[in-house]
């Protein structure tokens, strides 16, 4: 019997995805060493320099923010659903507006997969991406003349459909493959992370004084910084999603977005810290360009062939977990908008083995091969027939996928802040005063760079571009629009019809997937775990007795004080001393005042 047990135990687990699983793969999913490309723009161009780390600093504080916003958010609503930012906006702002923010956050799964498809081959070895070391290109340079780019973009699509595929393996698989990823992308990296470390300490502190007298702030370096280096935080309000394959998704959503955002900022920090104690220049794929200083070294040549290979088996290990965990969210995006009616119900049908929506993932891999062909092989045949030979002469840059890719994801942070400071204004969510500081920094900050990313579009590009700088911002505005009038005619030609033809009952049945939880649940937590800690403390043999009354005491008044913020909040909302909420409050103060004579009285 106790074998049956522990085999169900452990195959229950085997098809959910743990604490530990969700932020080992949120680690994964959000990190990526290839934010360091960036460094190249903003040092050679902008020459931002040391001004990067505090940079990186206040983006991490804003994206921890937002990060913090999606984590309170997800204990009180119903996070066993799928979908995430579209539960929080269709909870709080309404059908049309959650169905708009589900729909954004699923437009950005195929579009920052078209963004890695171009960073994962053609960046790091095609001509044209790569400078010339002395005028002589490095070995691992590929050029097969104006159709280069097509060739090594058709490359990168066929690995993303392998790694799409992934997903019909089930849970149990898309764990393995994540995993072993994993650890080739963090082996092979490892290698330059000691490169870096042995660098850093044969030039002690000159580097630091090369930058120190190299750094230099405007304010359109740090709007270039921040569109550049942003989307290196995101991907928790993706990873989030799924709900139905998170064991507690309640509690293991939010302390899973905050701990991947606490590691995730710690490493950038630290890496930027070391990079600049390590290299000088970073006007190329520092990835690939480091090992570069090794070519005329007769003793460590090797190391100008062998670092360039791992670092390659590096990337493709950090594109296939990116693309096989995209593949997977893709699914919970658009399973729950299925169960709505926008999608079309088949694609809203759970597995039975792994409630894994297979249907909706590929989907996922057939838009993002329609995107792909739009934005990356149109024009890598136009760039070819044109005989392009530099990135500078292609339609689309690197940089204006990663820019697209940037405010599609603060377009949907704007959504979840103007949620939460909803919520806080009715009363329906405690808020403390510096997270109300905290939420309006924030928010203005994204809806900064949100108008910020247009306008100068408009500006530089569209007034004061050449022609390549004016299509360019055409395409990059028209998919904007393109994408807000396909969903507004989806949604009165498509789902309002279909929403109409539905029985009261049944619509009444999908609504109700989509009530705020009622914060008594979060205070009654709150309260039972401090009370579990009372009496651990109060059991503890080795604690003083003097030191036992002091935190016996101070847990007893943090724990008053929320019960009391509690009620205060139920007052606001309904306004009347009657409602089931206080009453359930005046039993926890019962409880809390005879576990005080228990404890307190018989220290």
């Amino acid at each position: 019997m106790a074998q049956i047990k522990k085999q169900n135990k452990l195959g229950k687990d085997s098809r959910k995805i743990s604490l530990r699983d969700f932020v080992w793969n949120g680690f994964n999913y959000t990190v990526t060493i290839t934010f360091a490309s960036s460094f190249g723009v903003l040092t050679a161009t902008d020459h931002l320099g040391l001004n990067l780390i505090w940079i990186w600093v206040l983006m991490a504080i804003i994206a921890g923010t937002v990060a913090f916003a999606f984590a309170k958010l997800a204990r009180q609503h119903n996070s066993k659903s799928n979908g995430a930012g579209y539960v929080y906006a269709r909870t709080n702002m309404g059908r049309m507006t959650g169905l708009l923010v589900g729909f954004m956050q699923y437009v950005y799964i195929p579009f920052s997969i078209t963004y890695q498809l171009v960073s994962m081959i053609k960046s790091s070895l095609g001509a044209g991406y790569i400078n010339p070391i002395d005028g002589v290109y490095p070995w691992y340079v590929l050029n097969f003349g104006s159709f280069t780019y097509l060739y090594l973009d058709l490359i990168a699509i066929a690995i993303f459909v392998l790694c799409s595929l992934t997903i019909f393996g089930g849970i149990r698989f898309f764990k393995k493959m994540t995993n072993y990823s994993s650890f080739v992308k963090w082996g092979a990296f490892f290698f330059l992370f000691l490169l870096a470390v042995v660098l850093a300490c044969m030039n002690g502190k000159s580097n630091m004084q090369y930058w120190s007298s190299d750094s230099s702030f405007t304010f359109g370096g740090f709007v270039g910084a921040f569109n550049s280096c942003f989307l290196a935080f995101a991907g928790f309000e993706v990873f989030s999603t799924a709900g139905k394959n998170i064991e507690n998704p309640s509690k293991n959503i939010s302390k899973g977005i905050i701990l991947v955002m606490i590691i995730s900022a710690t490493f950038y920090i630290l890496c930027t810290i070391l990079f600049f104690l390590a290299f000088t220049d970073f006007s190329q794929n520092i990835n690939m360009f480091a090992w570069a200083r090794f070519m005329n070294d007769p003793k460590l040549k090797w190391l100008y062939y062998v670092g360039p290979i791992i670092m390659l088996i590096g990337i493709l290990g950090l594109r296939v977990n990116s693309m096989t965990q995209k593949s997977f969210y893709a699914g919970t995006i658009v399973q729950p908008m299925s169960e709505e009616g926008f999608f079309p119900e088949s694609f809203g049908v759970l597995s039975k083995k792994d409630n894994m929506s297979v249907k909706a993932s590929f989907l996922n891999i057939v838009i993002t091969l329609i995107v792909a062909f739009i934005w990356l092989i149109i024009p890598d045949i136009i760039s070819g027939v044109r005989g392009a030979t530099s990135q500078k002469d292609d339609i689309f840059r690197i940089n204006d996928f990663q820019a697209m890719a940037t405010v599609i994801c603060i377009f949907v942070y704007i959504m979840a802040m103007i949620s939460i400071v909803k919520l806080g204004f009715e009363g329906k969510m405690k808020i403390t005063i510096l997270e109300w500081i905290m939420y309006f920094v924030a928010s203005a900050f994204l809806v900064f760079f949100f108008v910020m990313y247009y306008e100068e579009l408009i500006r530089v590009n569209i007034l004061n571009g050449d022609t390549t700088q004016k299509v360019r911002a055409f395409i990059s505005i028209g998919f904007t629009l393109m994408c807000l009038i396909f969903f507004f005619i989806w949604y009165g030609v498509y789902y309002h019809v279909k929403q109409k033809m539905r029985s009261t009952q049944y619509q009444t049945k999908l609504d109700n997937n989509f009530k705020l939880d009622d914060d008594w649940f979060v205070v009654e937590n709150f309260t039972n775990n401090k009370f579990t800690r009372i009496n651990k403390i109060y059991a503890n043999p080795r604690m003083s007795t003097s030191w036992k009354k002091k935190i016996l005491n101070r847990l007893f008044n943090k724990t008053n004080l929320e019960i009391q913020s509690f009620q205060r909040r139920n007052l606001k909302i309904y306004a009347n001393k009657h409602n089931a909420n206080l009453l359930k409050s005046q039993i926890l103060f019962k409880r809390l005042s005879t576990l005080k004579q228990q404890t307190i009285s018989k220290i």
